[in-house]
């Protein structure tokens, strides 16, 4: 118990010394109360309650004081900061804008900022451009108004935040589009050599990638293509296996060992190392073949569509002014089905590379199957 006292003492000697300091460091202070402590060291303030207990409690500037009656040595009645308070209060016109703010700058100036600030609201109320009322308030004058400066920066932030959403939306706008031009098939390029057949060299112009579609002959000029282009056969194409569109397979597949073979499953060609069927599609680099089978001229005939660059490989399906020979009278039926229904359905502007003789357009075969 002894110890418990001691403590508590020496808890309050602490907070009374505390309160000295503070009250030596403040400047200007009008005396009040002033409350002369035992152990040295005063309290100015003004007495608000002495409880039966023997606590007396002295309102400051920082708040209310409490000191046990024991620690006090002799009290000073003099008027404090919050009795002249009082008479400035009582004696300021309440609807005297310029006084009322007067009396708000000896509140901020004696350290009561809760009465300095409510007068200056008060001062706002009765002049709303009283300027340096509004700025101590932290007010902001803006195009819109006097606005709190918190409001104004935020808004500042907003309209910063929505500039840096905007111009990152713009960026990935940008990149969205640029992505997506990039992933555009590259237009494709074709080139002919008529050697038992029209060999077609197809490449696509951004990966470097070729396909040869049949291999009638002209390895050799295939070859000097892919050599002057920096090119990569990774396709052959057969549009059917007769001997003229495959001659020069095991030529052309011998040197570009990594290429594929091609060929429509019903087509017995020797060599092909894929089958294809109706509406497989094959890549070149970033160009889309897609089969078409179209029988006919053989059973395993096929055409390859890619729509991206409006061309056609007809092989013997569909010729300039004519469609591929058949053996019979039900084959023909079956070739002029299939070029009404697969072939004249695409676009006009669509070209036709055949199997032999010249390019067409598949606007110009429509209008001589008429």
């Amino acid at each position: 118990m002894e110890g418990s006292a001691m403590k508590s003492r020496l808890s309050n000697r602490i907070r009374l010394m505390l309160v000295f300091v503070l009250f030596l460091a403040l400047p200007g202070v009008l005396h009040a109360d002033i409350v002369y402590l035992e152990k040295g060291g005063k309290v100015e303030g003004k007495i608000i309650k002495k409880d039966s207990d023997g606590v007396v409690k002295i309102k400051t500037i920082y708040g209310v004081v409490e000191i046990q009656e024991d620690n006090i040595e002799r009290i000073e009645k003099c008027e404090s900061v919050f009795d002249l308070y009082e008479r400035k209060l009582k004696e300021t016109p309440k609807d005297d804008s310029e006084a009322r703010f007067r009396l708000a700058e000896w509140c901020r100036e004696k350290k009561l900022k809760t009465e300095a600030k409510k007068h200056l609201k008060e001062v706002i109320a009765l002049s709303p451009d009283h300027e340096k009322a509004r700025t101590e308030l932290g007010y902001e004058k803006t195009d819109k108004g006097w606005q709190k400066k918190a409001s104004v920066k935020k808004k500042k932030t907003a309209s910063t935040t929505a500039k840096k959403e905007k111009s990152k939306s713009r960026k990935l706008a940008r990149k969205k589009k640029k992505k997506k031009k990039s992933s555009k098939p590259a237009k494709p390029v074709v080139k002919t050599i008529r050697a038992g057949c029209n060999v077609y060299l197809l490449w696509c112009t951004k990966t470097k990638e070729a396909a040869v579609i049949d291999a009638g002959g002209g390895a050799s000029e295939v070859f000097q293509l892919i050599e002057q282009n920096k090119l990569k056969l990774t396709k052959i194409i057969i549009t059917h296996g007769h001997g003229d569109h495959v001659a020069a397979l095991s030529s052309i597949s011998g040197r570009a060992k990594n290429a594929e073979v091609l060929a429509h499953e019903k087509a017995p060609v020797r060599g092909a190392t894929r089958k294809v069927k109706e509406g497989d599609t094959i890549k070149v680099g970033t160009l889309t073949l897609k089969v078409l089978h179209t029988p006919g001229h053989t059973p395993g005939s096929m055409c390859l569509y890619i729509k991206s660059g409006k061309i056609l490989f007809s092989g013997d399906t569909l010729f300039k002014n004519g469609l591929g020979r058949t053996r019979s009278a039900s084959d023909r039926q079956m070739i002029i089905k299939m070029i009404k229904e697969k072939l004249f359905v695409l676009p006009d502007d669509v070209v036709v590379y055949p199997g032999h003789n010249e390019s067409t357009t598949i606007g110009a075969e429509k209008k001589h199957a008429r």
